[in-house]
């Protein structure tokens, strides 16, 4: 009898694609088309387990620091401690034995720990491979929360998302992004060349008057490491400009031409004051 095997739905589809991400048996391609057929949980899901994977790798970190340093001056206390405590008192000190195997626990703990935090940030690295190839402007923001913590991973993601914008974007971009990306332009190295012209390119296209005055700077450096980068402000600068002077065309018509008054309106200087007979009056051959 042949068994009728249920469809999945769509959360399980997507949770089953990360976790073959995760393990690194799925294509990134493959992954992020399906989770574009899940429709909006499917970016959603991705965007969350990639912050909850960075979550883990923080708490994992933090954890890791502890124990290292911690760990490392309690294990020179107990050893000094035992020390003195045995010419002070003429007893032995600890065993050998024992001490060796608390620095081997000691040694272990160094090997497990950064073990785990590399498989971790490997994992968050294949999620953030398929994130990177959703075309989806709300992806921007996850992918540039991780340059501080991943940069070179982040900036593999942004090249590729970055030529994605289109000035439509603009208001779906939160002021805290744009200032990443300023940043980014800001902390350059040398060998991301590439990652810079995109930037500049994207900051051309939804960039602000802050993102203005960066690209000009850029654009008047004559320095020969920025060359590329050069070209791509003085390409991004016009549409920005344009789009800048309109902005601020826009609330120059908007303000008020003078200050307000407390003063009421009077009638006009030799005005004629008709009186009450004047008053429009109801024609009496009206009914």
């Amino acid at each position: 009898m042949q068994r009728v095997r249920t469809p999945l739905t769509d959360p399980e589809l997507v949770r089953i694609s990360l976790r073959q991400v995760e393990r690194g048996t799925e294509n990134a391609a493959v992954s992020a088309d399906r989770l574009l057929k899940a429709g909006t949980e499917g970016l959603d899901a991705a965007i969350d387990h990639m912050r909850n994977i960075t979550a883990r790798l923080k708490r994992l970190e933090r954890i890791t620091s502890i124990v290292l340093v911690n760990g490392a001056i309690a294990l020179g206390a107990v050893n000094v401690f035992s020390v003195v405590d045995a010419m002070c008192s003429g007893t032995a000190p600890i065993p050998p034995a024992s001490m060796i195997s608390v620095w081997l626990l000691y040694v272990a703990g160094l090997l497990v720990l950064p073990l785990n935090l590399i498989s971790l940030s490997r994992k968050r690295n294949r999620v953030l491979d398929v994130v990177s190839q959703i075309d989806d402007v709300r992806v921007l923001g996850p992918v540039t929360e991780l340059l501080e913590r991943d940069r070179a991973a982040a900036g593999k993601a942004l090249v590729l998302l970055l030529p994605r914008i289109k000035p439509e974007d603009r208001e779906r971009l939160l002021p805290s992004q744009l200032s990443q990306l300023h940043q980014l332009l800001l902390t350059l190295r040398r060998d991301e060349k590439e990652l810079g012209a995109a930037v500049v390119t994207a900051l051309g296209k939804v960039g602000d008057s802050r993102s203005l005055v960066l690209l000009e700077r850029i654009a008047e450096s004559r320095s020969r490491k920025h060359i590329a980068l050069r070209e791509a402000a003085l390409l991004a600068l016009p549409p920005l400009r344009q789009y800048v002077d309109n902005m601020r065309l826009g609330k120059a018509l908007l303000r008020p031409s003078q200050s307000p008054t407390n003063e009421l309106l009077h009638p006009a200087a030799g005005g004629t004051d008709l009186g009450n007979n004047a008053l429009l009056r109801p024609d009496n051959n009206e009914r």
